[in-house]
């Protein structure tokens, strides 16, 4: 990649440019050297392959480039700055005129764009009409010298508990890296609540405006599809296929040779017109398409689902890519499949394998209203306005500069920082849950501004449905296996109600959550677009859940509640055992609170209950190592998001974890994702399969969408093998005069809206 070394701050910045995004003085025109073949970016741009091998190599490795000088002194640009403040005061003195363009960049106010273009003054424009002091008159060596003073730059700084491991938009992730990232990049669309909007993009594509199309391909054997289990096979006798037209397993057939069609889906998304990275090159959708490549290559730890399940992604144009699945595979998130841009004339030329190892803090290029300028590891990152931001007309962003201080995970010293002036924002990502009164309370002072608001992830607790061969006999209920089918207790079905009738939630709620989040009837959140009327109500009742105790057999022997009920003809279960049992969680702060309230209302029903809180690493430990997904449980506690759609995949029985090696007599894989399966609980329902799958297939806009939604949560809450407990809420505080901050998404950073946000008087 050809580069140019600015002559006034020595800055590096890829070509081509007319301007250095350091400092921001014109480059002078320079001739064109011929530029390394062998930097030459290996990815195909317009055309790439219909499926791209993931053995495909994507990049050659460049040299590591230098790191461009730290601007601490005046720089030779501010002094002809300073001749020109002082000649525009002669010419003010001469004329009467003012040349106010001039003078706000001179000030700082502006600066010149790639495309010569002046960014607008700020919401609230400065007040200060000084001007310069006009020189003393020549002399044989003059001196040149200014009164003038440049204002401070308004500052943004936004404190944050944790910092980034990387900049990689495919690297490790926490919410501080996902604040850079929305600081250097907006969008390409926002996800808020449970819908996107675009932001880079014309527009979300959909059915109705012919924007994304169901078409039909011929297939025949040896073809990738997208099987019934949404599997991505090769297509061969005896594989069960859905063909054209078909949307669930019940219209499934058996491929036995031959051809056939199978749907498939082709989606057309088109970006703004006149978008550029922060250096001033083109955004186009080759950067797009590019990213799709590097998230796909095997070197690259990134999701690769869709990806998987793509036929064909690429550019049809400078502003249009087009995505194409495999037969089989209708996406009802179809468009979201746009790939976020990395600018592949900077990135290019680096393999797959070395990004998440390359140092990309001066390669962090983006379109976003803010352009990275430093990290100092353990105190702080800073950014500039990006003059090339497309909606830099609107005079956004609102601050000249961002901060994103590191202050740790101390609630208190948050506190006391926003309050003193040093903090505007506090992130999400300080545990700020027991400080939550004290903000609100400050709220009705004036003090400060508290933000609470519903998370779209909901706690959920899951029964051990069928434990694991080999640890069955490790937990409480050992031996308990009734019918000799690995099912435990919980398998009947009155047992789960019992526990469900006897779980206090709204005190969970009321104590922990002070009373901000509502208790959850189903696997979606309650303000979810696709919620089902007429659920199951799980109000808290412990006369109904000991009703149903006696009748199954558990029966309170000695009159006291709080003794554990002991079994008395409970079938499969030896008379006089005791009903006691496990109910486990990670070691969260918030989750230890609800797991005390909750076990002592069970308690109060007569069950016995053994609260045990495991480190995450331990929790969500790899296989059956695992204490979640190898299924090390009685009861389990931990959360699920919601999106877009209906979650219902995780509770598949071919989503089940275990053994991949271990078949049936009939020579079926038991656990086709192995130990990566979520359905933690082991619930097995061919009619729950069958109503997740058509609520999956079938998209948005179409007939049924909604009601298929509703019933895949009827199935759940009449077999009730998870209950769902209540929404998590999140916490923010902002200073008192803090305007525009609305966080929507739980999945993402709470700046979506970060160039809007402003305080004081550059507030409406």
């Amino acid at each position: 990649m050809k580069s140019i070394i600015c002559p006034h701050c020595n800055a590096t910045t890829p070509a081509p440019a007319q301007f250095c995004r350091k400092c921001g003085e014109p480059f002078q025109a320079a001739p064109e050297q011929p530029q390394d073949p062998s930097l030459q970016n290996n990815l195909p741009a317009a055309s790439p392959p219909a499926f791209i091998p993931l053995e495909t190599p994507l990049h050659t490795v460049p040299e590591t480039p230098q790191k461009p000088p730290s601007r601490r002194s005046l720089k030779p640009g501010w002094i002809v700055l300073l001749i020109l403040l002082c000649l525009g005061s002669i010419a003010v003195t001469i004329t009467g005129v003012v040349f106010l363009d001039e003078i706000k960049e001179l000030l700082g106010l502006t600066r010149a764009t790639p495309v010569a273009e002046v960014v607008p003054a700020l919401i609230s424009p400065p007040t200060s009409t000084r001007t310069p002091t006009p020189p003393e008159p020549p002399a044989p060596s003059p001196t040149i010298t200014s009164t003038a003073t440049l204002p401070p730059p308004r500052r943004l700084t936004i404190c944050s508990a944790t910092e980034p491991e990387d900049y990689y938009l495919y690297g490790a992730t926490n919410l501080a890296k996902q604040h850079v990232l929305e600081a250097v990049y907006d969008g390409p669309f926002d996800h808020i609540k449970y819908d996107y909007y675009a932001v880079i993009l014309e527009k979300m594509p959909s059915l109705a405006d012919g924007d994304a199309l169901i078409l039909r391909a011929d297939v025949s054997q040896g073809d990738l599809v997208v099987n019934d289990d949404l599997r991505v096979v090769t297509l061969s006798n005896g594989e069960l296929v859905r063909p054209a037209g078909c949307r669930s397993s019940d219209c499934a057939i058996t491929y036995n040779g031959g051809s056939l069609q199978m749907d498939f889906m082709q989606v057309t998304f088109s970006l703004l017109p006149g978008l550029t990275w922060s250096d001033g090159t083109p955004l186009t959708a080759a950067d797009s398409v590019f990213s799709f490549y590097l998230n796909g290559d095997p070197d690259t730890d990134a999701n690769k689902y869709v990806y998987n399940r793509t036929a064909e992604y690429r550019a049809t144009g400078d502003l249009t890519a087009i995505w194409i699945s495999l037969p089989g595979y209708l996406d009802n998130n179809y468009h979201a499949n746009f790939w976020s841009p990395l600018p592949q004339h900077v990135l290019g030329m680096i393999s797959a394998a070395d990004m998440s190892y390359t140092d990309l803090e001066h390669l962090l290029l983006g379109w976003g209203p803010y352009i990275f300028e430093d990290h100092i590891p353990g105190e702080q990152i800073s950014f500039t306005r990006n003059p090339a931001y497309f909606r830099a007309s609107e005079g956004l962003p609102v601050f000249q500069e961002l901060v994103i201080r590191f202050i740790g995970d101390d609630g208190n010293a948050a506190v006391a920082n926003l309050l003193s002036g040093e903090c505007d924002l506090l992130s999400r990502d300080i545990p700020l849950a027991d400080q939550g009164q004290l903000l609100l309370d400050k709220q009705v002072s004036g003090a400060l501004n508290a933000v609470i608001w519903s998370d779209q992830y909901y706690e959920h607790l899951d029964f051990n449905l069928k434990p694991v061969d080999t640890i069955v006999n490790s937990g409480a209920f050992a031996g308990w296996d009734l019918d000799g089918d690995g099912v435990g207790p919980f398998g009947d079905i009155r047992l789960r109600q019992a526990v469900a009738y006897c779980l206090d939630r709204q005190a969970v709620v009321d104590e922990v959550y002070l009373g901000q989040v509502p208790p959850a009837n189903t696997i979606l959140p309650p303000d979810h677009p696709l919620m089902a009327p007429s659920l199951p109500d799980l109000t808290y009742d412990p006369q109904a859940g000991m009703a149903l105790l006696n009748e199954i057999g558990w029966i309170d022997e000695d009159g006291n509640a709080h003794t554990p009920r002991i079994a008395q003809g409970v079938t499969g279960v030896p008379d006089g055992t005791p009903l006691t049992f496990s109910y486990e969680s990670t070691t969260a702060p918030q989750r230890i609170q609800a797991l005390a309230i909750l076990a002592e209302s069970l308690a109060q029903c007569g069950f016995g209950v053994n609260v045990a809180h495991w480190p995450t690493s331990e929790w969500l430990a790899g296989g059956s190592n695992s204490r979640l997904l190898g299924r090390q449980f009685d009861l389990g506690q931990y959360a699920w998001g919601s999106s877009f759609g209906i979650p219902c995949q995780v509770y598949m029985s071919n989503n089940i974890p275990g053994d991949p090696d271990e078949v049936d007599a009939y020579g079926n894989i038991l656990y086709p994702n192995g130990w990566d399966g979520q359905n933690d609980s082991g619930y097995s329902s061919p009619q729950f399969d069958a109503a997740c799958n058509l609520a999956i297939q079938t998209l948005p806009g179409e007939p049924g969408y909604v009601e298929n939604t509703w019933e895949v949560q009827y199935i759940l809450a009449h077999d009730l093998p998870i209950i769902p407990l209540y929404t998590r809420f999140l916490i923010s505080a902002t200073r008192a005069d803090f305007c525009n901050f609305t966080p929507a998404s739980a999945y993402y950073s709470e700046l979506w809206n970060l160039e809007e946000f402003a305080y004081g008087t550059a507030c409406p």
